[in-house]
Order: C-alpha cells, then sequence, then structure tokens
C-alpha cells in the first residue's frame, strides 16, 4: 500500500513538474505583453504632442541646408542642382567623420559620389535625382571627376554664412512646416563677461518637411516668411541672455524705483 502512494506521488509529481517553468514563462509574456502595450501608448501620446521638443533635431538637419544660403524654392524640381549638391556634401563634412575617412596622399579629402548621394537622399529624398557636377561655393570648390565618380575636397576653413535658429513648429498630417531664423555668423558674440549677445536675424525661412515613409523626414521646400508674432525663447547656449536684459520688471511700491536722472524722490 505504501508502495502504491509513493507510485501515486511520483506520477503527480512527474505530471506537475513543468507546471512552475511553463507558469513562468507565461508571466514573463504576459509583462513582456504588458510591457509592450504601454511603450506604444507612450509612443502614441507623444505623437499626439508638438514637435517643440525636437527643435535641435530640426536645427541640426537644417543646418547644411541654410549655411551658404541658397536659394528659396516652391519644390525641389525648381531647386538649384549644384546647390542641393553642395548641401548633401556639407552635410556630409559635418556628420563626424574620422579624421583620415577620406584623406588622400595629397593631402585633400576624395570623397565617392555614393556616399554624397546617400546624404542627398536624406535629406531631399528620393522625388528627384542628384546631378554630380563641380561646386563653386564661397571661397572654395568641390571638383567632381566623372571618370572616378568622386569629389576632391579641399582641406580650407570656411566661414558658413548663416546658423539656422527653430523659431516655430506646426504639423499638418504628414509634413512639418518649420520657421528659422537665418543669423548671420558674424552675429555671434560676446560681452566682457563671456556672455552671448543677443542676435538678430537677417531673414527668416519656411522649410517644408514631408515624412519619408521610414520614420524620417525630408526638405520639399525652402520659402521666405515673416518673423513669428511669438518666437521661442533661444537656447542659453545659443543666444543666451545678456547682462542688462532688454526688459525690466514693473517697480511695485514696496520696491525702490529704478535709477534715472528725472526720478522723483520718495515721498
Amino acid at each position: 500500500m505504501a508502495e502504491m502512494n509513493v507510485q501515486r506521488r511520483e506520477r503527480r509529481r512527474r505530471k506537475h513538474r513543468w507546471a512552475f517553468p511553463v507558469g513562468l514563462i507565461m508571466v514573463l509574456l504576459a509583462l513582456v505583453g504588458i510591457g509592450t502595450i504601454l511603450f506604444f501608448c507612450v509612443q502614441g501620446i507623444r505623437g499626439l504632442a508638438n514637435d517643440t521638443g525636437k527643435y535641435d533635431e530640426y536645427q541640426e538637419f537644417l543646418t547644411p541646408i541654410v549655411m551658404f544660403d541658397p536659394d528659396t524654392f516652391d519644390d525641389l524640381t525648381q531647386a538649384r542642382q549644384d546647390q542641393l549638391i553642395n548641401c548633401a556634401i556639407w552635410a556630409l563634412l559635418t556628420s563626424g567623420l574620422e579624421p583620415d575617412q577620406y584623406l588622400s596622399d595629397s593631402g585633400t579629402m576624395i570623397v565617392p559620389q555614393a556616399d554624397v548621394e546617400k546624404e542627398f537622399v536624406r535629406l531631399f529624398g528620393t522625388e528627384i535625382k542628384p546631378e554630380h557636377q563641380t561646386i563653386d561655393g564661397y571661397g572654395y570648390q568641390f571638383a567632381y571627376d566623372a571618370a572616378a565618380g568622386t569629389y576632391n575636397i579641399p582641406l580650407t576653413g570656411v566661414e558658413p554664412l548663416y546658423t539656422p535658429q527653430v523659431e516655430r513648429v506646426s504639423r499638418s498630417g504628414n509634413t512639418r512646416e518649420v520657421t528659422i531664423a537665418c543669423v548671420a555668423s558674424n552675429q555671434w558674440a560676446q560681452d566682457r563677461s563671456g556672455n552671448m549677445v543677443p542676435v538678430v536675424a537677417d531673414k527668416y525661412l519656411k522649410a517644408t518637411l514631408r515624412d519619408n515613409g521610414e520614420g524620417g523626414y525630408y526638405l520639399s521646400a525652402l520659402q521666405p516668411t515673416d518673423a513669428p508674432e511669438a518666437a521661442r525663447v533661444p537656447n542659453t547656449t545659443a543666444a543666451p541672455e545678456t547682462e542688462e536684459p532688454t526688459t525690466q520688471e514693473t517697480v511695485t511700491d514696496t520696491q525702490a524705483a529704478p535709477e534715472a536722472e528725472t526720478a522723483e524722490p520718495a515721498a
């Protein structure tokens, strides 16, 4: 009898020995499922929010496009191909290349046109094809070698004409309209205390960005526009407040009057 009870307990043990690991797997799958649902819910909520948190991302994207003051256009088919190629090359050169990635024996950079094309597609999508050619810029030249399929990039210092500062972003469907202030490079200066002096934009542009279907976007139009009525407060790294702010706090009866030659003595 005792032997039969032992056999029954053994069969019961064998029957349920997978219960714990199977149960653990089910719990883990449930946690993964809940985590996945929460993740997509958070992502959905973020997608419904505005794009103000992406100003720096848009600014970085638009910098190689704006830096050498290209002509504006309502559609990519109206844009100058030499300027688009110029933007693509500068986007590549400012993308954190390794010091000797394209360095040649002659001390210049030899950049394959295929690498330029990748940047061209990233910036301007696939609506138009790049037309490779020699680029004559402001104090530099990117010589195109059609036989080798490369660009010869001189190692010379070049100062950009403009730096973009994103002021406003609006979104409708798969399109974003980004208002940017174009600040001349010589505008950036510091006072004696090392604080950045407030800058004044030379002009404003509206960049139309369209979704590329892969989670990113590309520039489809670049048009002149007016300054926004309520511009974004600049980043402290770009144009922090100076020692002499342009606005003054209102003086109440309990506060001292501001210093001025015409100020009336306190009663």
